[in-house]
């Protein structure tokens, strides 16, 4: 019987574990359906770098945008939140859109910079 996948970083996957259980209802004793994967260090490292990454954005969203998870979770828990909240962008006089190939060659340019500065 195949396992069930593991749901990480807001995707479906197979789970990196060949290993796994077999559900049983608590109330009756009895098996449940389906094979279920014992996730490996490998799994809970992802799932804790997508809650990570999460919590970054999470972080970094204003009231408005966190106020609309409320219907969606049980719980949120906001450690802090600065008042008044604005954008990043309004502390920048071009704060524009960059295509990803400007990012490489600007980071390409700052690993060149920092190799020679280096030396």
């Amino acid at each position: 019987m195949a396992n069930h996948p593991v749901l990480i970083a807001g995707e479906w996957r197979k789970a990196q574990s060949r290993r796994s259980f077999s559900p049983e209802n608590p109330a009756l004793g009895e098996k449940l359906p389906g094979e279920y994967p014992i996730s490996d260090w490998a799994d809970c490292d992802a799932a804790l770098a997508a809650a990570t990454a999460a919590a970054a954005v999470l972080r970094a969203s204003p009231p408005d945008t966190i106020a609309a998870l409320a219907s969606e979770v049980d719980q949120i828990v906001c450690l802090s939140q600065p008042e008044p909240f604005g954008a990043i962008g309004a502390f920048y006089d071009d704060f524009r859109q960059l295509e990803d190939e400007d990012v490489r060659s600007i980071l390409a340019a700052t690993s060149r910079a920092g190799r020679g500065a280096a030396r």
